[in-house]
């Protein structure tokens, strides 16, 4: 869990999200309910990030990552580079 912790905190409440169009909208109260259970979720989640902070706070360089290995697919790379490229000129 370590290694994904901010990918975990990140999804929580979008998972949340999604099981909320589940549930009929004339339930309001179970919405609500269901909506702050999986904010505190993602919030509970991210509380073990306070002491992992504190311990390397006067460390150089970013305190959390999540990096996953590159494939080295040159063509990945170019499509990348124009899709980002693109998103950028609009």
């Amino acid at each position: 869990m370590q290694n994904h912790i901010l990918s975990i905190i990140l999804f929580t409440p979008l998972i949340g999200a999604f099981i909320l169009l589940l549930v009929p909208k004339e339930n309001k109260d179970a919405i609500r309910w269901m909506a702050n259970l999986f904010a505190l979720g993602g919030f509970l989640i991210s509380l073990p990030l306070v002491p992992m902070f504190w311990a390397q706070r006067f460390a150089p360089g970013f305190k959390f990552i999540e990096a996953r290995p590159t494939t080295g697919s040159p063509r990945l790379a170019r499509v990348t580079t124009w899709a980002l490229t693109a998103f950028r000129s609009c």
